[in-house]
């Protein structure tokens, strides 16, 4: 129990220094953004560890910018993995007055491991060929005797010559009906020049 407490309390301490540390790069006014994601899992039968997962997710509900993927997803007994492709919808300039709507091949894959039954990881890469476009985002979770998850995470996406735009912070979780439905809310320190600071409400719905 002891050990127990010490974890927990160590676990705070980090988010508190992660948030400090983020809110430090917020002199600025942050740009506040939303997110919604909605993931489903399908078993093909009871005895076996091999499901289809599909994921959608909207970035800024309301924008024409969407992500959907399906693919196989394997479940072993502290960890998964989702290998998946799909389709990237965003807005992309054709010049200096016109913005057209363009959808790209992307490869999509999900990854968590349970290193105890309160500390997890979980990571994401994607890829789109068409314009050598990287993803990365990776979460430290620790879930408290009260449903409320604390974390921190890392994420950065590249393009083409583009500087990377890394960003660095902590977030809130708080999980519904046993995971079903699970609010968070982030704050990110963003390190490209010109960048902005984020404030994010995410939603997340599990099938």
């Amino acid at each position: 129990m002891h050990q127990q407490r010490q974890t927990i309390v160590m676990m705070i301490l980090i988010l508190i220094v992660a948030l400090l540390w983020t809110a430090n790069g917020f002199a600025a006014s942050p740009k506040y953004t939303t997110k919604l994601l909605m993931h489903s899992v399908t078993k093909i039968n009871d005895n076996s560890n091999v499901s289809i997962a599909g994921w959608t997710v909207l970035p800024n509900p309301g924008s024409s910018t969407y992500l959907a993927v399906v693919g196989p997803r394997y479940d072993a007994k502290r960890w998964s993995v989702e290998a998946m492709g799909g389709l990237l919808v965003v807005n992309e300039p054709v010049n200096d007055t016109l913005i057209e709507k363009k959808g790209h091949f992307i490869a999509d894959i999900r990854a968590s491991l349970n290193i105890t039954k309160q500390f997890c990881l979980w990571g994401n890469v994607e890829y789109v060929p068409d314009n050598d476009y990287f993803y990365l985002y990776l979460e430290a979770d620790y879930s408290l005797p009260i449903p409320l998850v604390v974390g921190a995470e890392i994420e950065n996406d590249h393009i083409l010559d583009a500087p990377d735009n890394l960003s660095i912070g902590g977030h809130i979780k708080v999980p519904f009906k046993n995971g079903k439905f699970v609010m968070m809310a982030a704050c990110q320190r963003h390190y490209q020049p010109g960048a902005y600071n984020q404030i994010s409400l995410r939603g997340l719905i599990n099938f």
